[in-house]
């Protein structure tokens, strides 16, 4: 995969999460670079992608948007607050595939 014209080196696992609209929106804007998850996939790692799925949590069904991020840190329990169980990722985004619009975008070129 290439972000800003630089191959990313993409290791680890991917893996496919629900993700609420306002949550989704703020990624994809740019305005939102970290996911507070459950800790309960083995431990994710920097490498990793993340396959983010907008869910509806009103219709109980996914929307079609997605966007493919990488996990860049894994911050965990006990430090700073997190607690036992979950942990904070900071995320770097890679591609978005934006609801009715099936075009795949760089999400650094998302206005």
């Amino acid at each position: 995969m290439r972000r800003n014209g630089q191959v990313v080196k993409v290791s680890g696992n991917t893996h496919a999460l629900k993700c609420w609209p306002d949550e989704f929106s703020a990624i994809i804007d740019g305005k939102k670079r970290f996911e507070w998850r459950k800790d309960d996939r083995g431990g994710y790692l920097p490498g990793d992608l993340l396959r983010l799925m907008e869910w509806d949590p009103v219709f109980e069904q996914y929307t079609g948007a997605w966007c493919m991020v990488q996990v860049t840190y894994a911050l965990r329990s006990p430090g700073f607050g997190v607690p036992a169980g979950y942990c904070i990722l900071s995320i770097s985004p890679l591609l978005v595939n934006w609801r009715d619009d099936q075009r795949l975008m760089r999400a650094e070129n998302k206005p």
